[in-house]
């Protein structure tokens, strides 16, 4: 026999010995907590135990061992709250975990239990807004019907039904006859009735037919707050646990002798602003009531008492406390609105009108009578809300439109008057003026002749003149950007030219200076960096000497069928000593022996020069350059990809503009000028191409540019 206690562990009787067990801070498999709230043993033979704030535990007989389960914040497949309420398997072998956090649910059919403890993935139901689910995350307990339908009893929220065949939820409450909306425990007999332990009483609940009988303690009940558990015998017999003992009884030998009187209902008191109003009483100086209210049929009440309470009852006295009620203000109310065993009915500010107040009860059984009784009700409005001011208003507002019509009809016919013998006099002064206009106007109609004459010869040299001045508008512009490009970019070059000059000019003077005092190998070292510079300085003359001769035009652009592959061929043969002295592999992917492309050849050579330089220049000892070639439709794209420094977002939008400064330095600190990738632009363009590049920093760039394919009309030349 296991026995969970409050406090005092988990404690097992075996052959008249007791044992306990108890958490052991040096033992993390001990059991986790010192209140055990729920022991179960499923189908099995596994032993489950429910703790009040650690969790779930699993106790190994074999081992001693607990093993334990508890809820992780994140992990929607571990239990889902740590404080067990019950512990209940279903018929399909279902486990079920109740607590203040929903429900936990695991298949036993999926586990093996033989072995070491197994992880075990729970599926979790919740309470979720406006959705099918739980009507409340505090669950009780749990149990399966006899149509094997699962209930869930709830904190404050009823009982809920869930259909495991549809997945469907319904929950039954206080508005279904309750006595109370916390359910502690629930059992079902052989006729699948439901015995639920309410914060308020015993109720026997039918879910066929909805019926709902309720035990209190004028039954036997020791007390209607049932907080505490329920168990059913194998013979039938039903234990229901409570604060001062518990019942015990056997549900086919309940015999319930119900009430079946319909109960009279009578109105027995009115109240005007909570003041109880009494017959042949003087109530703002006039006599509400001259019978008893229940006697009344009809209440006629002024706009300023519209805040008024009816008292009623049901004549029944088998058990007067179980009367319940409920009432319905026809008019105002939509619904009838159930009170319980309330008996009175409170309504505030209504407007004037007609209205009939309807009340209903039942007797202690729940027989209702409803028929009822009903009162007529009819609030007067304001005096400026009456009929007979309405009229009289309108009476008076027609009769002083009606007089204004006439005053100002009368003023019109005078005006009228008036007019008819002006229009006469200025009628005729108008005919002699019009004499006169008509020779004016023949005068100014010659005039205007000439006039428009003239007026289109002057639009027209309008219009020329405004062309003209929008030319030169243009023409000033692109003169004054033109300039502003040339300053900036004379400033840029002014800026790279100086560079090598500077490092010549600098080197030069040390080697003067300590000619007779350094060694023949440091004088080398310094001669190579003057080298070095000059041939900086050089490749920024020739590529400023080739940009300035195409923007006048002295380069002639003469396109041909050029053999990619030779092209490949002869400009990786220029790099080779260069890639080799920084130690960089330079590859080469040949393209097709016959992929042709029609472009300028010292215009490709010049284009295939700087991109593999700059390639060269910006990969770090020991890196890679590859050449490669593509074609997609009537173009090939050639790529020149290395996996040096690569640029910034900042530099390639700013990489083929004349006046943005890009020049920077190459891993061997070797000077760039920032005019070659102007050049390549200037050239790619000429032969009808597009130039682009993507970059990563740190990860090295691909230049990439198109040209056409051979031109098919060009074999004859």
């Amino acid at each position: 026999l296991w026995m969970g206690t409050y406090h005092g562990g988990l404690a097992r009787l075996k052959n008249g010995k007791f044992d306990g067990f108890y958490p052991d801070p040096a033992n993390p498999n001990s059991i986790s907590d010192r209140n055990v709230w729920y022991v179960f043993e499923d189908s099995k033979n596994n032993l489950w135990v429910g703790t009040l704030n650690s969790g779930l535990d699993l106790f190994d007989r074999k081992t001693g061992n607990f093993y334990h389960y508890t809820s992780k914040e994140g992990d929607s497949t571990s239990l889902g709250n740590n404080s067990l309420r019950q512990i209940y398997e279903d018929s399909n072998q279902n486990l079920y975990f109740t607590g203040n956090q929903g429900v936990s649910i695991i298949d036993l059919k999926a586990y093996d239990f033989s072995g070491p403890p197994p992880d075990l993935k729970f599926r979790n139901l919740t309470h979720r807004e406006n959705r099918n689910s739980l009507s409340s995350n505090d669950v009780y307990c749990v149990i399966e019907d006899n149509e094997g339908n699962l209930w869930f009893g709830t904190y404050g929220s009823g009982v809920d039904k869930l259909e495991l065949a549809t997945g469907k939820f319904t929950n039954y409450s206080t508005q279904d006859g309750f006595p109370g909306n916390s359910v502690t425990s629930i059992l079902v007999d052989d006729l699948n009735n439901l015995w639920l332990a309410t914060d308020m009483g015993l109720v026997k609940f039918n879910p066929e037919s909805k019926d709902v009988v309720i035990f209190d303690q004028m039954d036997g009940l020791q007390n209607t707050s049932l907080k505490s558990w329920a168990i059913k015998t194998k013979d039938g017999e039903m234990f229901f646990g409570g604060p001062d003992g518990f019942n015990s009884f056997y549900p086919d030998r309940i015999i319930i002798n119900q009430n079946k009187n319909i109960p009279p209902v009578v109105i027995t008191g009115l109240k005007i602003f909570n003041k109880p109003v009494m017959i042949n009483e003087q109530f703002n100086n006039r006599i509400l009531l001259t019978n008893e209210i229940s006697e009344t049929r009809e209440l006629v009440l002024s706009y300023m008492e519209n805040y008024f309470t009816f008292d009623f009852i049901a004549l029944d006295y088998t058990a007067p406390e179980k009367n319940s009620y409920m009432y319905k203000l026809e008019g105002f109310d939509v619904e009838w609105i159930k009170c319980g065993t309330r008996r009175e009915a409170n309504y505030t500010n209504l407007d004037p009108g007609e209205y009939t107040f309807r009340v209903k009860a039942s007797n202690n059984d729940g027989v209702w009578n409803e028929e009822g009784t009903s009162i007529k009700i009819l609030i007067l409005p304001p005096w400026w809300e009456s009929w007979w001011f309405r009229i009289i208003a309108t009476l008076s507002i027609i009769s002083i439109i009606g007089y204004i019509f006439y005053l100002r009809t009368q003023h019109f016919n005078n005006q009228k008057i008036l007019l008819e013998k002006l229009v006469a006099q200025k009628t005729s002064d108008l005919q002699k003026m019009n004499a006169i206009l008509t020779s004016q106007a023949e005068e100014l109609s010659q005039t205007n002749l000439l006039l428009e004459e003239r007026q289109d010869q002057i639009e027209e040299q309008s219009e020329e003149l405004l062309v003209q001045k929008e030319s030169l508008i243009k023409v000033n512009s692109e003169l004054h950007d033109l300039n502003t490009t040339k300053d900036k970019f004379f400033s840029i070059i002014a800026h790279d030219i100086k560079n090598p000059f500077n490092a010549v000019l600098g080197f030069s003077d040390l080697l003067e200076e300590n000619f007779e005092e350094w060694e023949d190998e440091r004088k080398l070292e310094v001669v190579n960096l003057i080298n070095t510079s000059a041939k900086n300085l050089y490749e920024l003359l020739e590529n400023l000497l080739q940009w300035s001769r195409s923007q006048s035009g002295l380069i002639e652009f003469k396109p041909q069928n050029i053999l990619l592959k030779v092209t490949f061929s002869n400009v990786i043969g220029l790099f080779k000593e260069t890639a080799h002295a920084k130690n960089i592999e330079l590859s080469v992917t040949f393209p097709e022996p016959d992929l042709e492309v029609y472009a300028d050849k010292n215009m490709l050579d010049a284009i295939m020069r700087n991109l593999i330089s700059n390639a060269i220049k910006f990969t770090s000892t020991g890196g890679k350059v590859h050449l490669f070639a593509e074609t997609m439709e009537e173009f090939a794209i050639v790529k020149v990809a290395d996996n040096g420094v690569g640029l910034s977002t900042e530099i390639q939008e700013q990489l083929f503009e004349i006046d943005k400064h890009t020049s920077t330095y190459g891993t061997n600190n070797e000077s760039g000028t920032g005019l070659g990738l102007i050049l390549v632009k200037e050239f790619v363009t000429k032969q009808g191409g597009e130039i682009g590049v993507k970059s990563f920093k740190g990860k090295g760039s691909t230049f990439h540019f198109s040209l056409p394919l051979m031109n098919n009309n060009s074999m004859s030349l």
